[in-house]
């Protein structure tokens, strides 16, 4: 099938040039590690996103992007696929009028010439390896079925012959999610899902305020300098399926499985629990690991989620039935949570109310401090919770330049 050897003389290529590569041998877990840290340089607030794309194009799954328009969506796979040499980038904003030959190729006039309804797949969705699909809920149903195989099974129907589509990872966007129960089958072929919303914390805001400028000025790379072959992002994937999965985490997959339908009603059909493993032997290979812990089943958090106001019970049930000591972590950062979003961080104050403000804050770092002194204590036990002290952190800072601000006090002189 002429596809068919497209596909595999692309590759072969890619393989080569890999072998050709004169540089210092760098074990690609560590290299994938170089590259997620770079991404998550280049866009601000955006951590939690980039490890669940570079989880799913390790372990050959999707994507789903929700959230309104311009919040980082199309960048995020841009920046993704620029990231890896020898891809081949499909992008296409759909609606329901979309055409078949908009993202399949149009039929060869050659072939109709013969009877044979062949399409012409060159620079298509089905010689891509990375796809990017927007509104993908606007699919029609002349798409839908393409769709489906290409997500699922990777192949694609050609005159009525099934011919391999060069698909590694798509990922859909969209700015809702879908209301037409047929497009239930298309939502399940995304594994992973993230709803991403504006960018909230001011300091956030101004620091994509900076990189942008930094960027345009030629300051500070627009794209990754860490790059990985295609070649090597197959190798990467036969890595982590040969990630170690103990029994024990069976076992916890297997309760959770029954405490989320006990206790949230959340159901998980055993298709779908089969297809969790390679997510999470993913998540481990990433967090730079050969054995996959209770810790990496975090990951599952974005994976069973339908409606973003499931997501923080799911979330609570997961931390607690896969690692009691975690659940009582975040149980305390979810605290110090609600206590900093209750402080007038970036407000004007008038000045006859400062000093209940200043109250306010007093008793907030107290919390703060005192989560991060229970935080370092369940550390102690091999528990990894770095990023939850300095998230608490952060609050304890930004509360404390809050009062500096209303004090009259130049924190920056005395930080000197």
């Amino acid at each position: 099938m002429a596809n068919t050897k497209k596909v595999a003389k692309k590759l072969k290529t890619i393989g080569d040039k890999a072998m050709q590569v004169k540089t210092p041998a760098v074990p690609l877990q560590e290299k994938a590690r170089a590259l997620q840290a770079e991404l998550n340089t280049l866009l601000i607030s955006r951590q939690r996103e980039i490890f669940g794309l570079l989880v799913a194009l390790f372990a050959g799954q999707h994507v789903l992007l929700l959230g309104p328009p311009g919040t980082a969506k199309s960048l995020l796979s841009q920046l993704l696929c620029k990231a890896i040499v020898g891809t081949g980038y499909f992008s296409w904003l759909m609606s329901k009028f979309t055409l078949p030959e908009e993202i399949l190729g149009n039929f060869s006039l050659s072939k109709l010439k013969q009877d044979k309804f062949e399409r012409v797949t060159s620079g298509m969705m089905p010689e891509a390896e990375i796809v990017f699909l927007d509104e993908i809920f606007k699919s029609n149903s002349a798409v839908l079925n393409a769709l489906l195989t290409i997500l699922n099974e990777r192949i694609f129907y050609n005159g009525g012959k099934p011919q391999q589509a060069a698909t590694v990872m798509v990922v859909g966007a969209s700015n809702e999610l879908p209301e037409d129960k047929s497009l239930d089958a298309l939502r399940d072929r995304f594994k992973l899902a993230y709803w991403i919303d504006y960018l909230k914390d001011r300091q956030d805001r101004k620091k994509l305020l900076q990189l942008k400028r930094q960027q345009r000025a030629g300051k500070v790379a627009k794209e990754v300098q860490n790059k990985l072959l295609l070649a090597e992002v197959f190798q990467i994937q036969q890595e982590v399926l040969a990630v170690d999965v103990p029994d024990a985490i069976d076992e916890i997959l297997l309760d959770l499985q029954e405490v989320l339908e006990r206790d949230g009603g959340f159901i998980i059909s055993d298709r779908v629990l089969a297809e969790l493993t390679p997510l999470i032997q993913a998540a481990a290979y990433l967090n730079g690991r050969t054995v996959v812990t209770e810790r990496d089943l975090l990951i599952l958090k974005d994976c069973l989620w339908r409606d973003p106001k499931d997501q923080p019970e799911l979330s609570r049930l997961i931390s607690k039935a896969t690692n009691p000591s975690l659940y009582k972590a975040e149980a305390l950062v979810d605290a110090c949570r609600e206590a900093f979003a209750s402080l007038p961080i970036d407000a004007d104050i008038p000045e006859d109310q400062s000093s209940l403000v200043l109250d306010s804050v007093a008793t907030a770092n107290g919390q703060f401090a005192d989560c991060l002194k229970k935080l370092e204590a369940m550390g102690g036990n091999g528990l990894d919770l770095t990023e939850y002290q300095e998230e608490v952190g952060n609050f304890y800072d930004r509360a404390t330049e809050l009062a500096a601000r209303l004090s009259g006090i130049d924190l920056s002189r005395l930080r000197r």
